[in-house]
């Protein structure tokens, strides 16, 4: 995955004050990841979601992450999950807890019409795995 840094390294502080705000600790290697690059612009790429419209530019920055959590569209993802891109169509997530805490997933924000959801809900439905952690994702796309 190709991709440029916004501002680089973050402080461990700023994990931990996302990870205090959210509630949960981040996974593994992600929290690491994060902490080497921050948030980070990507080359506006296409995501397999089930009707092909999904498109990521950017990972999110600690502050963001924490700021974003279960508040606009991200209310449509389950609280088990964290969105941790901006795009359109969706957004990146990696789940928090669970028997697959670190796997990665695609929320496919498009499908609430279909499903009838309020601003308010969330749906396990709208959650497409893609790899079952945050390297082989990095590897893979």
């Amino acid at each position: 995955m190709d991709f440029v840094e916004i501002d680089g390294p973050v402080p461990e502080s700023d994990v931990i004050a996302a990870e205090d705000k959210i509630g949960h600790p981040l996974p593994e290697p992600y929290r690491t990841w994060l902490l080497h690059h921050g948030g980070v612009q990507v080359d506006d790429m296409a995501m397999p979601t089930p009707d092909g419209n999904g498109v990521l530019l950017t990972f999110d920055r600690p502050y963001d992450l924490a700021h974003l959590y279960r508040r606009g569209f991200n209310t449509w993802i389950p609280p088990e999950y964290l969105a941790i891109s901006g795009g359109a169509g969706g957004a990146v997530c990696i789940r928090l807890v669970g028997p697959d805490t670190g796997a990665i997933y695609w929320a496919d924000y498009d499908i609430t019409l279909e499903l009838g959801l309020d601003e308010d809900e969330y749906s396990e439905d709208i959650m497409t795995h893609l790899t079952d952690d945050w390297n082989t994702f990095l590897d893979t796309y």
